[in-house]
C-alpha cells in the first residue's frame, strides 16, 4: 500500500477516534449533569420530606396539647357543675342568703338545665348527714326546698327510745322531682284525750326535743310544732330552746290547752 494511503487512513481513524472520545466526554459530562440534578432533587425531596414529616410532628403534639387543655377544661366545668357555687346575684344564691342567713350550704346539681333552672341536692356544711333538695321552677322561677321536712326526719330516725316513738303521730306527704322524693312536709305528734294526759304528753316530747337539741348540728332547722293535739286542737308552734325548762314545757302546754277550751 502506498505511504500516502496509510497516513490517510490513519488520519481518518484518528479523526474517527476523538469524534468518538468527544461523544463519549459528551455523555459523561450529560450523565453527571443528569446524576447532580437527580441527587439535588433528592436532596430537596429528602429535606421536603423531612419539613413535612416536623410539621406532622409539630401538628400531633399541638393537637395533643389541645386536646389536654380540653380534657382540663371538662373536668373543670364538671366539677363546677357539680359543687356549684352560687353569688348573690344568682336566684338560687340569694334564696340560699334569705333562708339559711350564715349557714353554708353545699350544693350538687342533680338535673339543672343551661339557666339554672331545675333540682339540686344541697346539705349544710357542718352537718352533711341530712341531705336535702332545692328546686327552682323554670315555668313560675318560684324555688322549693324541704330541709325542715328531711331534718326532722333524719334525727327522729336516730332517736331510739321506742316507747316515745311508738307515742307519736307521724304524718308526711311527698312528691317526686326527677325520681327524687321531695318532702313537702314531714310532722309528728302526741295525741291525747283529754286534759290530763298534757303531763305524761309533755314528759315524753320534752325528752325527745332533748335529745334533738343535743343531736342536730342545725336544731334550728328543726322547727317542731303542735306537738300534742286533740282533734281540731293543735298546741302552739314550739321551737327548740335549750334553756326552757321541763316545767316552762308543762306549764306553756297546759295553759294552751285551757286557753283554747
Amino acid at each position: 500500500m502506498p505511504k500516502a494511503d496509510l497516513n490517510k487512513n490513519e488520519s481518518n481513524q484518528i479523526e474517527s477516534d476523538w469524534k468518538e472520545l468527544h461523544k463519549w466526554e459528551k455523555e459523561q459530562a450529560q450523565l453527571k449533569i443528569e446524576n447532580e440534578e437527580l441527587n439535588d432533587c433528592s436532596e430537596r425531596g429528602l429535606e421536603k420530606a423531612e419539613k413535612t414529616l416536623n410539621r406532622v410532628d409539630l401538628t400531633i403534639n399541638l393537637l395533643i396539647g389541645i386536646a389536654f387543655i380540653i380534657a382540663i377544661i371538662i373536668i373543670i366545668i364538671q366539677w363546677i357543675s357539680i359543687n356549684r357555687s352560687f353569688d348573690d346575684n344568682n336566684d338560687i344564691g340569694k334564696f340560699i342568703k334569705d333562708v339559711y342567713s350564715d349557714n353554708k350550704i353545699i350544693l350538687r346539681e342533680i338535673q339543672v338545665d343551661e339557666n339554672g333552672f331545675g333540682l339540686y341536692s344541697a346539705f349544710f356544711e357542718k352537718d352533711p348527714n341530712v341531705e336535702f333538695l332545692i328546686y327552682q321552677d323554670k315555668e313560675t322561677n318560684l324555688i322549693y326546698e324541704d330541709s325542715m321536712p328531711k331534718y326532722r326526719q333524719y334525727y327522729l330516725g336516730t332517736f331510739d327510745n321506742a316507747e316515745i316513738k311508738q307515742s307519736l303521730t307521724i304524718e308526711k306527704e311527698t312528691m317526686n322531682f326527677y325520681e327524687h322524693e321531695f318532702l313537702i312536709y314531714y310532722e309528728f305528734w302526741i295525741e291525747i284525750k283529754d286534759y290530763d294526759d298534757i303531763e305524761e304528753a309533755t314528759r315524753k316530747l320534752y325528752e325527745l326535743c332533748q335529745y334533738l337539741n343535743q343531736t342536730a348540728k342545725e336544731p334550728s332547722m328543726l322547727l317542731l310544732r303542735n306537738l300534742i293535739r286533740k282533734g281540731a286542737y293543735k298546741s302552739p308552734e314550739f321551737i327548740l330552746d335549750y334553756n326552757i325548762s321541763y316545767e316552762e314545757f308543762l306549764q306553756n302546754e297546759q295553759n294552751a290547752y285551757k286557753e283554747y277550751h
